[in-house]
Order: structure tokens, then C-alpha cells, then sequence
């Protein structure tokens, strides 16, 4: 089970033929699954500019997930690892677009994560968590 709640605020600009707007979001989310417990936050950013001939799109995302228990079974029913494990999980995904006089279409997408044992316990991190 994954319980998440979150909130976003977001702001509109148009001037004539010119807008801007832009969206924050952030979520909390709590795991719980047989004998494992997370706790995890995720911001995302949006924005987009038009300039009627050139524009902009921004989009950037950060999660952070804590994760501890006891590994899942394996396929046979039985617990492959035994023993309690702290996992860190981290990623970061950006992504910037730019259109100018819809001919030109420059896009750029980067992401990059981090997961980290804490404990030294024999748990994999997608024995406890399946993370998208």
C-alpha cells in the first residue's frame, strides 16, 4: 500500500500575445508492505514561456524515498536475505525544450539517481520497493 498527499501551486501570465506560466508540486508518500516501511518526498517544477516566435519548456523533478524491512520472498516463498535493510534512494530528471518559429525544435532530457545501503543489511532495493 502507498499512501501519498501532496499540494501545488501554479501562476499564469499572458500579455498580449505573450504568456508564461509555471507549477510547483510536492507530494509525500508513505510505503507499507509486508514487513517494509518508506517514507518519500517528490518535487516537480514546470514552466513554459511563449514568445510567439520562440518557446520554453522546463521541467524538473527530485524524489527522495527512505526504505527499511525485511526482504520480499523470492519466487520459491522463501526469504532469500535475511535481516533488516535501510536503502536511500535519490533521482533527479530535467528536462528543457525550445521551439523557435516551429521549425527548430532543440530539446534536451537528462536524469541521473543515487541508492545507497545504509545499514549493510543483504536486502536488494527492488527486493523491498518497486520505485518508477
Amino acid at each position: 500500500m502507498k499512501l501519498e498527499l501532496g499540494f501545488g501551486v501554479g501562476v499564469d501570465f499572458s500579455v498580449g500575445p505573450f504568456s508564461a506560466c509555471a507549477s510547483y508540486t510536492q507530494a509525500q508518500s508513505i510505503l507499507m508492505q509486508d514487513g517494509v516501511f518508506g517514507l518519500g518526498i517528490t518535487s516537480t517544477m514546470r514552466a513554459h514561456v511563449n514568445l510567439v516566435a520562440v518557446s520554453a519548456d522546463l521541467y524538473l523533478e527530485a524524489k527522495l524515498m527512505v526504505v527499511g524491512g525485511t526482504c520480499k520472498p523470492n519466487a520459491h516463498g522463501a526469504h532469500s536475505n535475511a535481516g533488516t535493510t535501510i536503502w536511500a534512494y535519490a533521482a533527479v530528471r530535467i528536462a528543457i525544450h525550445l521551439s523557435i518559429f516551429l521549425v527548430c525544435n532543440i530539446g534536451v532530457e537528462e536524469e541521473a539517481y543515487w541508492e545507497n545501503k545504509m545499514n549493510g543489511g543483504e536486502c536488494l532495493l527492488d527486493q523491498m520497493a518497486e520505485l518508477v
